[in-house]
């Protein structure tokens, strides 16, 4: 399998039950993985082991715990992007490159507007890009992740591999 490249107009072998399952699955599958992430820290605060027991934000439990929070939350933002990101996924896949090298090439480049326009007013314009494109990039690379096996799942014809 390509990681680019795909049947061209692999978009008309999905339905709009599909594209329906895709964006709930898009919305909200990335915020339960976060629920999930989280909940390592939450069994620990009830143990009482919090406090004093070192999981701060340079531990792995700490980053993985930031990571699951910024997932978690995700829904209440990514409500507006979904529909974006749907779009960007017919139109990839009706040009044939509707591969998963394809989903997370966009999503890693999606949020560079808006992490630019946090860039250029800092002090320390590159450091601020690196540390907004971890913030608003990862969650992004999720997203695309889920909405990609799920259309795999759904229709693997849609994004079967092209001969070159």
């Amino acid at each position: 399998m390509t990681a680019f490249r795909t049947v061209k107009r692999g978009n008309l072998r999905l339905t709009g039950m599909d594209w329906l399952l895709a964006a709930v699955a898009t919305w909200l599958v990335p915020g339960a993985l976060g629920g999930l992430l989280v909940l390592p820290l939450f069994a620990l605060d009830a143990l009482g082991w919090v406090d004093g027991g070192g999981v701060g934000a340079g531990t792995p439990l700490g980053l993985v715990t930031t990571f699951g929070v910024l997932l978690f939350m995700a829904p209440l933002v990514t409500i507006f992007i979904v529909p974006l990101a749907l779009l960007l996924g017919n139109l990839a896949l009706r040009i044939g490159y509707g591969g998963w090298g394809t989903a997370l090439c966009v999503a890693a480049l999606a949020p560079a507007p808006f992490i630019a326009s946090y860039a250029v007013a800092e002090p320390d314009p590159l450091l601020t890009l690196l540390v907004y494109w971890g913030i608003y990039a990862a969650p992004a690379l999720v997203h695309a992740a889920v909405l990609w096996f799920t259309i795999r799942l759904r229709r693997p014809e849609a994004i079967a591999p092209r001969a070159a």
